[in-house]
């Protein structure tokens, strides 16, 4: 089964919030606006932090010993 596209689910928030007005021009305008991200889904952008956090915690402990090293040589 296929997962629900994000835009089209806000759009259906949006339309299920407020019923009784005509939301063509506001649909058309929150779509074209959206477009403009490349939404991911939460679980990748979380997956994706996480490793960012790990290579920075490397880059981080890669620097203490490097300037660990230097201070050897010295």
């Amino acid at each position: 089964m296929e997962k629900p596209n994000a835009i089209e689910a806000l759009l259906r928030v949006i339309r299920e919030s407020l019923p009784n007005i005509d939301l063509v021009p506001v649909e058309s305008a929150v779509t074209s606006w959206l477009r403009q991200f490349e939404l991911v889904p939460r679980q990748d952008m979380e997956a994706h932090a996480a490793l960012l956090e790990n290579l920075n915690q490397q880059i981080t402990e890669l620097e203490t010993r490097l300037t660990a090293l230097e201070a050897k040589e010295n």
